[in-house]
């Protein structure tokens, strides 16, 4: 009977000393808690994507004619466009 009182009382020993590891634990947690949230950068502005801005619509009058159109790219890809030459806009 003495070893199974002795084998409780050191259960309830080890039990005391996880305990106070728990909470040496516990209050190095908090203190690190407290150090984060004050070291926290505040939190950024959200970030919004600027506005888009308005492209006119080219008009033959607004920007001449086919050739100076044309005349704006390289030669490769002027080679892939097709200029159409209509009333308004070509």
């Amino acid at each position: 009977m003495s070893e199974k009182k002795q084998s409780v009382e050191e259960v309830m020993q080890k039990i005391d000393q996880l305990l106070d590891v728990l909470k040496d634990i516990s209050q190095d947690l908090a203190d690190i808690s407290k150090a984060l949230k004050t070291a926290r950068a505040p939190s950024p502005a959200p970030i919004t994507a600027p506005a888009p801005t308005p492209v006119p619509t080219p008009t033959r009058q607004e920007d001449g004619s086919p050739k100076e159109v044309r005349a704006l790219f390289p030669k490769e890809l002027e080679e892939m466009l097709f200029f159409e030459d209509q009333d308004e806009y070509f």
